[in-house]
């Protein structure tokens, strides 16, 4: 009996083991988790188009700095408040980005007439 026992026993584990080990070998793509309210394809679609027009916004330290110089220009920190306290800019004010409505905006940027060069 106990010869037949152990031969079971090997048939048994070597199948498991194996297959063990061919999982530990080939690593396989993770299953992405469904959730309906996140579209991560969307997400990645939109910020490869946002790319150009990101470049064509971005200033030179000394394009900055003049703007800055200027009348009216508001810096506005979009970092988290946490962040914003660590170290910021003199001047600017802090919006987190998660924030943003059109009334949080309003308060901080007071001009309704605002030229496009001035939106970097």
């Amino acid at each position: 009996m106990k010869p037949f026992v152990l031969i079971l026993l090997v048939f048994v584990t070597i199948p498991l083991v194996s297959e063990s080990s061919k999982k530990k070998k080939g690593k396989s793509k993770p299953v992405p988790i469904e959730n309906k309210l996140i579209d991560y394809g969307e997400f990645k679609r939109i910020v490869n188009r946002s790319e150009k027009e990101r470049e064509t916004h971005r200033l030179t330290e000394d394009q900055f700095l003049k703007l800055m110089s200027e009348e009216g220009v508001v810096l506005l920190d979009a970092r988290s408040e946490s962040r914003f306290h660590l170290l910021h800019i003199q001047g600017a004010k802090n919006l987190p980005f998660t924030e943003f409505t059109k009334e949080s905006l309003a308060e901080i940027i007071p001009e309704k007439k605002i030229q496009n060069s001035n939106l970097l």
